[in-house]
């Protein structure tokens, strides 16, 4: 199974956890003389690569007709050997592309406030959403609009992380120039929008008929845990008898994010637990109104007590789809696993592995897959996914859409609906 859009605040999210530890030669190799001999073994050998290198480059001095980018050319070096372990989760990325990917994981950043999506082979960028209180609200961009000038640059062709690094984000204070096509009027606008501070809203909510309370959950970032929470009790205070957790098109995110609002939901027990090469890992946990997560030195208090230690025993449904990964299977699998609410929806992408993100000392980083999940029944998402209790496809022109229908068109919504309706 595999993506065919790119989806962001304006970029991508990390998947997985995020690890804050440095790096050092040391960091990756054992004590006990036996492994480190194996370990000398399997490196690579240097002085060849050292090398092939050299020659390499004196070839390119001597014979390319353009001119080289020493920068770009070690980049790409590196991002080549972690490209070599044939894994799509495990990069390089250079110090420009971390702080980006640091600036999305905590969900506050300097920009115009949309979530875009990218289609992989038209290259069509599109806005997903456009966030309340923002620049681009505020200057009249809609969903659907599809992006195609910044600044009199055409940006129609470019990836979006292009888009975003270079020609979207920047100074707060400073202004662009928005040019899009809005389909629903076959006519190409132009926006002036004004940069500023914005958190992303991961999470949105309304109150359905019937009392149904409607979360929708786009990523999980450090920010999502206090809008989810918030979003629950403004449901209660509105009179929610039931509640629909919307995962489809969510990438995944921050564990930790996914495991906090798990423990807030569900009775205490494991919540997910990990795995790496040598069988070692984390066990989270919620109990005695707390997060905790075991791991081989015993228990540890992982997070904060929980401000209110009662769980939500409504009936719940989970929305799910092939493009809801990572966390947010580890979290509709729990939930599942607990019986604690009906899955809906199609199979799930089937990303069940965790990457570390590790900084390095000159300001770039690598992530790297260091583990698998494995939930409360020991169940492994990796390559299966999520199987839903209901399966419902989408109908008509949504069957293969990358964005999701009106309420009234979506059948996963309309079954969850009429499940807890019963």
């Amino acid at each position: 199974m595999k993506k065919n859009f790119k989806t962001g605040l304006i970029a991508g999210l990390l998947v997985g956890v995020l690890a804050t530890a440095g790096i050092g030669s040391a960091a990756f190799f054992a004590t006990d003389g036996f492994t480190n001999l194996t370990m000398e073994k399997n490196r690579l050998d240097l002085r060849s690569i050292n090398e092939n290198i050299r020659d390499l480059e004196t070839m390119i001095d001597e014979e390319y007709l353009n001119k080289k980018d020493n920068e770009q050319l070690e980049q790409y070096i590196y991002k080549g050997l972690l490209a070599g372990l044939g894994d799509p989760y495990s990069e390089y990325y250079t110090a420009s592309e971390y702080k980006r990917l640091k600036t999305e994981t905590t969900g506050n950043y300097c920009g115009i406030g949309v979530r875009i999506i990218q289609e992989s082979k038209t290259m069509k960028t599109t806005v997903a959403e456009v966030f309340e209180d923002s620049p681009a609200l505020e200057a009249g961009m809609e969903v659907d609009d599809i992006i195609k000038a910044v600044n009199d640059v055409d940006v129609s062709t470019m990836d979006m992380d292009e888009i975003v690094n270079n020609h979207i984000l920047g100074k707060e204070g400073t202004k662009i120039e928005m040019q899009v096509y809005r389909p629903s009027i076959k006519k190409t606008l132009s926006f002036d929008i004004e940069r500023r501070q914005v958190e992303a809203q991961y999470v949105k909510s309304e109150m359905l008929q019937n009392k149904i309370g409607y979360i929708s959950i786009s990523s999980f970032a450090v920010a999502t845990t206090n809008q989810f929470n918030s979003a629950i009790k403004n449901l209660r205070r509105q009179g929610a008898e039931s509640l629909i957790i919307d995962l489809r098109n969510n990438p995944g995110g921050v564990l930790n994010s996914a495991v906090d609002m798990l423990a807030s939901l569900l009775p205490d027990g494991v919540l997910v637990y990990t795995k790496d090469k040598n069988g070692k890992g984390d066990h989270y946990e919620s109990k005695d109104g707390q997060i905790y997560y075991k791991n081989d030195n015993g228990y540890k208090d992982k997070a904060y007590p929980k401000k209110d230690s009662g769980k939500l025993e409504l009936p719940m449904a989970v929305l799910i789809n092939g493009d809801s990964a990572s966390a947010s299977e580890v979290f509709a699998q729990a939930m599942k696993d607990y019986q604690w609410a009906t899955i809906i929806g199609t199979q799930s992408y089937g990303k069940g592995i965790v990457q570390n993100l590790i900084p390095l000392t000159d300001g770039t980083a690598v992530k790297l897959t260091v583990s698998s999940y494995y939930t409360k029944n020991g169940s492994v998402i990796q390559g299966k996914g999520v199987t839903p209790d209901i399966k419902v496809e989408q109908k008509g022109k949504w069957k293969n859409s990358t964005l999701l229908p009106p309420h009234d068109e979506d059948a996963q919504l309309q079954r969850a609906i009429k499940e807890l309706n019963q």
